[in-house]
């Protein structure tokens, strides 16, 4: 084998070895992006209208604030995302409807309040669940990240000690059986 071809061979072991570290860190690093997002989008939306619900309620009983609540339920409904949501949305309005139709005693803002609590404590129960699996995923991809790169060091360092050898090893024999010709 030429020594030219040696050489690219091995700088071609060298290139695969970065490039398998990069695409397997991109991978992983997109995989706790998609996760972070998913957490932030999802329940930090629902969190956000059961809170603007909380608001119009303590501005008080006045049709501007109806429709502030109804505006930002209708949104809660279209965006059920945690199991549970779907039925805690559903009896947040059907308790909304008896507010909404003259039913504005203490009795009902409580238990519209207590449905609202609801929904967030299953959003924020979410939360910390995708976190955890987050903190999860994150270890594992960091012993996966680990393992390979110090797989890959071996290899290079393996590489990179015996490599020289076999470049000069053949320019070696050659220089001594040209100077026993020559003697």
């Amino acid at each position: 084998m030429k020594i030219k071809t040696k050489i690219r061979l091995g700088l071609i072991f060298l290139l695969a070895i970065i490039i398998t570290l990069a695409v397997t860190g991109s991978i992983y690093v997109n995989k706790l992006a998609d996760i972070s997002s998913a957490i932030s989008k999802d329940n930090y939306e629902s969190l956000k209208f059961t809170m603007n619900m909380i608001q119009s309620l303590d501005e008080g009983d006045d049709d501007v604030s109806v429709r502030k609540f109804e505006q930002n339920l209708v949104a809660e409904e279209h965006n059920i995302t945690e199991v549970g949501e779907k039925d805690a949305t559903s009896e947040m309005r059907e308790v909304f409807e008896l507010y909404k139709s003259g039913k504005r005693d203490d009795k009902t803002e409580a238990l519209l309040r207590s449905k609202i609590l609801h929904v967030q404590d299953l959003n924020m129960q979410a939360i910390v669940r995708k976190n955890q699996v987050a903190t999860q995923t994150t270890k594992r991809v960091f012993a996966y990240i680990t393992m390979l790169g110090t797989l890959s060091f071996l290899l290079s360092f393996t590489f990179v000690i015996n490599f020289p050898g076999m470049i000069a090893n053949p320019i070696t024999e050659l220089t001594a059986g040209i100077k026993e010709i020559s003697n």
